[in-house]
């Protein structure tokens, strides 16, 4: 049995505007896809795995009253270590349907990780499918083979129970602080930008997204649960990374939109077998997760024969910026889109003065997509002020309220859509007997967006393999290792303020 919790919600001031009528909006959304396309395969991972819009409702209803049995009530939390597939949509949308609070937790997530989250929860139910994975000693239900099709196979399902303002799930990402941080989102923003998506991508049921991205990060729930409930659009979910079995998808399954870093559409244009032809059936590409590039944006356009465009976001505010299918395509090419329906963006200075056209500052953002703040009180204190968010990213807005990116304050590093925080690597780093100073920093790839190079003051040989043991020992995430590993005498520092010397130190690694 599940201690009974209700967790603490932070209340939008412009929470009543966003207020969806009627029952629960996933509830709704899937009776309307029954209605317009029941037996059209909704979820294909894989070459066995079908569900149409009847099998995956029936699912839900089924695993909600398992849940249900299981002791989870409306409040209460069920964290959840799956691969790609079927078996999280199912497991994300039977959890708000008991009216419980969503935990995913990628697989590479360590325990140690894992803990950081769950200790903050005060009782939770922790479903695994892999008994070999990291949180399998910890986990209250390992899943069988069948994954979630063999649970409450005889149970009738509860009737839903969750509510707009109800917090519907939790993300892990890492911060600048280099703490990761805990992203609650209710009902409520997430059934708004399941109603905008439609609008902003110009999807119908008619589309198919391809899903590589980890379904426990804000990348896969978008493409794998909020799209297709919106839009009705197919769902083609990757159980990992694969660039020629995701170009083979793309061909085979008709696939008409790719989302996500470079790193995914990059692949694809670069695996055996690509031929503008193969990719005949996409018609949209949008980027984001990480520095995008004009030259990128152009390039891929060529190639894949396709709209392509940047998108401005993160786990907090998804999808806040991006083009619209009837803006100019070079803004498409040189701005990072202007604002979602009912989003508002602001450029300020560090005194929070608002500025104007085309002056850099801080982006500032408020709209129906914000989270409600984060599992720690004083990171959501400092992080929202009267209902607009810091994103601590820096850029300019033009005369006609398209955004342009031109950095971030902090040094987060997105490497192939995964934040990583300088500083959670530097404290790793140091936290090694045989080193003595540490200083990281990200930089350009053309697939990754960033890679990860770190800088090291050592009397003893340390490289990339060392590395991966120490963190493999003290339960960071392989993809947080440093792809590159400067050792240095002495790490150069700029004599008026004795910090580090970011120029010198990206000169090293140059060219």
């Amino acid at each position: 049995m599940i201690d009974r919790r209700r967790l603490a919600t932070f209340t939008h001031p412009r929470a009543a505007e966003f207020e969806s009528p009627g029952g629960p909006w996933f509830e709704q959304t899937l009776c309307r896809l029954l209605q317009e396309a029941p037996e059209r395969a909704s979820l294909i991972c894989g070459d066995q795995i079908r569900l149409s819009t009847t099998d995956l409702r029936a699912a839900v209803r089924r695993v909600a009253g398992w849940l249900r049995k299981r002791g989870v009530q409306p409040g209460d939390a069920v964290a959840f270590q799956l691969p790609n597939g079927p078996d999280a949509v199912v497991l994300y949308l039977a959890t708000w349907w008991a009216g419980a609070l969503a935990v995913p937790f990628h697989e590479s997530l360590t325990s140690v990780e894992a803990h950081r989250v769950t200790e903050r929860l005060h009782g939770v139910a922790l479903l695994v499918a892999d008994p070999e994975s990291a949180l399998a000693r910890q986990a209250d239900v390992k899943l069988p083979a069948g994954g979630t099709a063999h649970l409450g196979a005889q149970l009738a399902g509860p009737e839903p129970a969750c509510r707009p303002a109800d917090a519907a799930v939790v993300l892990t990402t890492s911060g600048s602080s280099g703490v990761p941080k805990s992203v609650i989102h209710s009902h409520r923003s997430l059934s708004a930008k399941a109603r905008q998506l439609a609008a902003l991508h110009g999807t119908s049921i008619d589309d198919a997204v391809l899903v590589p991205a980890p379904l426990s990060h804000m990348a896969g729930l978008l493409h794998a649960v909020l799209h297709p409930l919106g839009a009705g659009a197919k769902a083609v979910i990757m159980p990992r990374w694969n660039a020629a079995r995701g170009l083979q998808l793309v061909r085979d399954e008709g696939v008409t939109m790719l989302f996500g870093p470079p790193i995914f559409t990059l692949g694809i244009a670069a695996a055996d077998g690509f031929t503008p032809d193969s990719v005949a059936s996409v018609r949209l590409v949008s980027s984001g997760a990480t520095a995008i590039t004009e030259s990128y944006v152009r390039d891929v356009s060529q190639q894949f024969g396709a709209v392509v465009k940047r998108t401005y976001g993160s786990t907090e505010a998804p999808v806040a910026c991006t083009s619209y299918p009837d803006d100019d395509p070079e803004r498409f090419w040189r701005t990072d889109g202007r604002p979602a329906p009912g989003t508002e963006l602001q450029i300020r200075d560090a005194s929070g003065k608002v500025l104007g056209p085309n002056e850099c500052g801080e982006i500032w953002l408020r709209g129906p997509e914000l989270c409600d703040g984060y599992l720690d009180a004083d990171v959501t204190a400092s992080t929202f002020v009267d209902g607009w968010m810091r994103t601590r990213d820096l850029g300019t807005v033009d005369d006609e309220g398209f955004l342009s990116v031109s950095g971030r304050m902090s040094g987060l590093i997105i490497r192939g859509g995964m934040n990583i925080s300088s500083r959670e690597v530097e404290a790793a780093l140091e936290g090694h007997p045989a080193i003595r100073q540490a200083v990281v920093l990200g930089y350009h790839d053309d697939v990754y967006g960033e890679r990860i190079a770190a800088f090291i003051v050592t009397a003893e040989h340390f490289d990339r393999s060392r590395c991966v043991e120490w963190f493999a020992e003290h339960g960071v995430a392989k993809y947080k290792v440093p792809d590159r590993i400067v050792t240095l005498d002495e790490i150069p520092v700029l004599s008026s303020y004795q910090k580090p010397d970011i120029n010198a130190l990206r000169a090293l690694i140059a060219g």
